[in-house]
């Protein structure tokens, strides 16, 4: 199973375009100066900065802040800790298994990883490899 929060950016980009859109409309046709489109117009500017910033990171495969992974051991857990949220009659039958001890668990890949590793690397290991 794999997330990818960089939708969530795209989707903040989309709806701040929408609203930047429709105030500029209202200046053109309406000759309004609405309230706010200048703090609006900077946080597009900010959301775009971040996507560009999210698209720099594809290069870092397995270690991408912005993809959950169920292949990395942390991610795993945050995945099953969000999905056992989810009543088993909306998962897809696929995903979920039920084991012995009547606990669901999930029908993920097993861990690319040997070890946990943290978001973005730790600092002591960042600056090994220095």
């Amino acid at each position: 199973m794999k997330l990818s929060l960089a939708a969530l950016s795209r989707m903040r980009m989309r709806k701040l375009q929408i609203q930047l859109t429709d105030i500029i409309m209202k200046m053109h046709y309406f000759k309004e100066l609405p309230d706010g489109w200048e703090s609006l117009l900077e946080k597009y500017i900010t959301a775009t900065r971040d996507n560009d910033y999210i698209r720099s990171c594809v290069d870092r495969g397995l270690h991408d802040p912005f993809l959950v992974r169920s292949q990395k051991k942390v991610d795993a857990a945050v995945l099953e800790a969000a999905l056992r949220q989810i009543p088993p009659e909306r998962l897809e039958r696929q995903l979920s298994v039920r084991n012995v001890g009547g606990r669901q668990t999930f029908n993920f890949v097993p861990p690319l990883e040997l070890e946990p590793i943290a978001i973005g690397g730790t600092r002591t290991k960042m600056t090994q490899k220095q």
